[in-house]
């Protein structure tokens, strides 16, 4: 009965997708339907698989099961095959809806790998440079970063914010403490600070650790840092919101990070939670156009600087569809980049070694002299 099913499942699928892929071998069909069934795939995921790797024209069509590089360069060719980023072309909508669904599938795949999963069940895993905040009922909210982290204690930077209350003070204090780990999620723990001490320049708290972290707000999409000049436009309210294109200048930011749900803003000055704005930039040749509504500011005291934290509205298709193609990188082209700078980093320590040998044997000879 059950060979039954796969023989009329693999009949319909036979009907359904050579009227879409022209001269398909049938035994190439089979044989791709049979590995994706072995290998635990639903079926509709090998359906939506084969349909990628016929329009991308893949030479073998399986890779697309167990390598995230083809599945990656599926997405790219029918990006650019089809014009799917473009804002002005309104493509097939059977293949943007593909499109959709192989993004939905690819965020199901990245969300399935370890490091969205493990989180971290003390203060002890920390990581070094990890901004938090501290939130008292008598001095408000203050910034902090990890500066140090050892089995008894964790290292930070003296609380940075608004000047605190006469007579108030910092140690043996219960702090209510909240940060966001990158690929992860919110976290909320309470801690006391030991002691304090100075170096040359900064003052720091020793903090207890503690085994009691609360994880929450698990993050719902894929971000990826970024380095974008764009214009930011506010609104008085969301009624206001649109996605025309600003012929006008608005006010300079950089886009730190940017997901399909979200981004980081730097920007001058303070920023304030709640404003509504749009963004307006580019990803590589497409142009963005996005409305949002900023949920958090960390500000930089000594450099007079806001990161605004700011949840998207959902984005038109084009749009998403872009956005997600940087993020995931499907063209590899921020791998690649990376890859140069690495190269590049590498040619100069190999070049300041170089240089350092050269002065030592130049020493060595002198003193022989």
């Amino acid at each position: 009965m059950w060979i039954l099913i796969i023989i009329l499942i693999i009949g319909a699928a036979l009907l359904l997708l050579n009227r879409s892929s022209g001269k398909v071998n049938r035994l190439q069909i089979i044989r791709f339907y049979s590995k994706g069934k072995d290998a635990g795939f639903k079926w509709n995921e090998i359906s939506l698989l084969w349909k990628a790797a016929v329009l991308a024209e893949v030479d073998v069509p399986t890779k697309i099961y167990f390598s995230l590089d083809e599945l990656d360069n599926c997405i790219n060719i029918i990006n650019r095959k089809y014009g799917v980023l473009d804002r002005k072309n309104h493509s097939d909508p059977a293949i943007r809806e593909l499109v959709g669904k192989l993004f939905d599938y690819r965020k199901k795949v990245e969300f399935s790998k370890p490091r969205y999963k493990r989180g971290l069940k003390t203060t002890r895993d920390i990581p070094l440079n990890q901004f938090m905040k501290i939130r008292t009922s008598e001095a408000g909210i203050h910034t902090t970063t990890v500066c140090g982290n050892t089995d008894t204690y964790v290292v930070i930077s003296y609380p940075k914010g608004e000047p605190v209350p006469i007579g108030f003070t910092w140690r043996g204090r219960v702090l209510n403490i909240y940060f966001w780990r990158d690929n992860d999620a919110g976290y909320f723990f309470q801690s006391r600070l030991i002691d304090s001490y100075k170096d040359s320049d900064n003052k720091y708290f020793r903090m207890a650790h503690t085994d009691h972290l609360l994880r929450s707000q698990k993050r719902r999409s894929v971000r990826a840092e970024a380095q974008f000049a764009a214009q930011m436009y506010r609104f008085k309210s969301t009624a206001s919101f649109n996605n025309d294109i600003e012929t006008n200048p608005g006010l300079f930011c950089v886009i730190t990070d940017v997901s399909e749900d979200g981004a980081a803003v730097r920007v001058g000055g303070r920023g304030k939670k709640g404003m509504a704005l749009k963004l307006q930039f580019k990803i590589r040749e497409n142009l963005i156009v996005v409305n949002g509504v900023v949920k958090s500011v960390n500000y930089n005291y000594d450099k007079d600087q806001s990161i605004l934290h700011i949840e998207l509205m959902p984005l038109e298709e084009s749009a998403k569809f872009a956005v997600l193609s940087y993020v995931y990188d499907v063209d590899r082209s921020r791998k690649r980049k990376q890859a140069v700078v690495e190269e590049h980093k590498r040619d100069r320590q190999e070049k300041i070694a170089g240089e350092m040998v050269e002065v030592e044997e130049i020493a060595m000879a002198d003193d022989s002299e």
